[in-house]
């Protein structure tokens, strides 16, 4: 049995989460800009020591508007 990869991977409680490349390739910008809306406060995202994550609820959020 193989270990499903990182990237689809669910996380506790079954939570989607994304790097900040995987959410700009779904939203079709630059990594840069998903850091730069992470930053300004209107992406929500946890980080965990150096690695930003986005739960895939916030992105909906953001999406949302």
């Amino acid at each position: 049995q193989s270990a499903p990869s990182p990237a689809s991977a669910p996380a506790a409680a079954g939570l989607q989460v994304l790097t900040p490349a995987q959410a700009a390739q779904a939203l079709g910008v630059s990594e840069a800009d998903v850091l730069a809306e992470i930053q300004a406060g209107h992406l929500k995202a946890r980080q965990i020591g150096s690695q930003w994550r986005i739960a895939q609820s916030a992105l909906d959020e953001f999406l949302r508007g």
